[in-house]
């Protein structure tokens, strides 16, 4: 696990949006040009035939998926040259869908810590709801991917007003959908994370990121 950095006398106070971005066909990603050094980059890749451990170059393994749909929930420190860079990993499959999204700490992350992971499989009823956030006062990242498998678009419901989310995207399926949404806390909240029943490929992951210079 990684971490971040901290201001004159303490630790991380903010973090801020930078980016985000969808992968292409075969999951590769490239990394959006504004990102940079000490950033973190959340990144989540789903396909049909792969590997549910099988992170870009360079990611950390937060959790993974593995049945019909093999899905992998990771994240990186930004370091110098990344930005602009095309991330890969040994995944060849079908039904292909991924997205990143770059927060920005108010000081270059050093660590990261990953806390609160939940995973709900992939369930054919609507996934448990999830918790988010063991109440704290300090700045944290609340994450969640809604995943399904429908012509529609989805949503994932439970993050509070100003969050970023990807929207329901896919890329060489129009049926293949994630949808990834990065939440800033900077007070003591929790959050209840809720997916409705999409069909027989319903799936849905969260966690909380935190850290320290």
């Amino acid at each position: 696990m990684q971490m971040a950095a901290s201001n004159v006398g303490g630790g991380i106070t903010d973090y801020t949006y930078v980016a985000d971005v969808a992968g292409g066909a075969n999951q590769s990603i490239t990394m959006p040009s504004s990102a940079q050094a000490g950033d973190i980059a959340i990144g989540y890749t789903s396909g049909v035939g792969g590997s549910s451990t099988a992170t870009w170059n360079g990611f950390t393994y937060i959790a993974g998926i593995s049945d019909t749909f093999d899905d992998v929930f990771q994240y990186r420190i930004v370091q110098s040259g990344d930005a602009g860079s095309l991330f890969t990993n040994s995944n060849s499959t079908s039904y292909d869908s991924s997205c990143m999204f770059v927060i920005r700490p108010d000081i270059a992350a050093a660590t990261v810590t990953v806390s609160d992971i939940n995973n709900s499989g992939q369930i054919t009823t609507a996934p448990a709801d999830q918790v988010l956030d063991t109440p704290s006062t300090g700045p944290r990242i609340l994450v969640s991917v809604g995943s399904q498998y429908g012509s529609t678009s989805h949503t994932v419901s439970g993050h509070g007003q100003g969050a970023n989310s990807s929207g329901s995207i896919y890329t060489d399926n129009s049926v293949a959908r994630i949808l990834m949404t990065v939440e800033i806390l900077t007070y003591t909240a929790t959050r209840t994370i809720s997916m409705l029943d999409y069909g027989s490929y319903n799936r849905l992951v969260s966690c909380v990121i935190t850290a320290e210079p």
